[in-house]
């Protein structure tokens, strides 16, 4: 794995495909191996290379976005930036990123403990 040699075994990498879908669905082992078979025709993976596969639910994954929403969230926000609290990522400043965005705001926070560490300054947080 490019993240981390503990995500997979030596010799193999990791992939993650994410499916987004509404009300009730209970992915089993055809349906798993269904997604699987779909990345393999575009091209994405060789199904045959596949050692392991597994599906995760995760009910509340996606903000609810209404015309009200950048008012409210940007309240929200600034509440806890002026109370020197750290937020970041999907659940934290409700902001959708991919993972290599993530991965970058992790590293402009964790900058950002390390200088209030550092200095004693606390500052709020400012993600670009």
């Amino acid at each position: 794995s490019n993240y981390s040699p503990h995500n997979a075994p030596a010799g193999h990498g990791s992939f993650l495909a994410e499916v987004t879908h509404r009300g009730e669905l209970r992915p089993d082992a055809n349906w798993i191996q269904g997604v699987v078979a779909a990345l393999g025709k575009a091209g994405i993976l060789r199904p045959e290379h596949v050692v392991l596969a597994e599906a995760c639910d995760n009910e509340y994954a996606y903000i609810d976005q209404d015309l009200a929403f950048e008012d409210r969230i940007g309240r929200v926000r600034k509440w806890f930036d002026e109370s020197g609290y750290i937020t970041f990522g999907r659940f934290g400043r409700y902001e959708y990123h991919n993972s290599d965005q993530c991965i970058a705001r992790a590293m402009q926070v964790h900058g950002h403990i390390r200088e209030v560490a550092r200095s004693g300054d606390r500052a709020p947080l400012q993600l670009r």
